[in-house]
């Protein structure tokens, strides 16, 4: 994932019912000083509909979605979000060199197949209950009723 100029705003979307998910956003969402990220949780309304991201797409990977058509999954998605937010192309650097793409989105895949283990917030959706629909996606592993 490389872009010649970062968009001056992104659209990140991403599994509300993971608690890792919800961690990483709050990173982004700190590092984001200049308000250049909308950050959505997948399972609410509209969304889907919005950004073409489906919620199996989400339950997958997260995805950045700039002007322009550009859409970026897994960890160009990460990279992308992280370089937007902090105003520099640095974290797409990785992405200039032979063989480390594959790398990362291999990295990238695994932590996700696995992200139930990592330790994560409280999920996005149960802190917004009723935001989020009341059915848990396959991926969660969290009891069947939010509290």
């Amino acid at each position: 994932m490389w872009v010649d100029q970062l968009p001056d705003h992104v659209v990140v979307v991403f599994d509300g019912w993971c608690g890792f998910c919800t961690r990483c956003v709050r990173l982004l969402e700190r590092l984001d000083r200049h308000g250049r990220l909308e950050l959505l949780a997948a399972q609410l309304d509209g969304v889907a509909e919005h950004t073409a991201v489906t919620l199996d797409d989400a339950a997958a990977a997260a995805w950045t979605l700039a002007p322009g058509g550009v859409r970026a999954s897994g960890a160009g998605a990460i990279g992308l979000g992280l370089a937007v937010a902090t105003g520099t192309r640095i974290p797409l650097l990785p992405w200039r060199l032979p063989g480390v793409p594959w790398l990362l989105e291999r990295a990238y895949t695994w932590v996700a197949d696995n992200r139930r283990r990592f330790r994560g917030d409280t999920p996005w959706c149960a802190q917004h209950p009723g935001r989020c629909g009341e059915d848990l996606p396959r991926s969660c592993s969290l009891p069947s009723t939010p509290t």
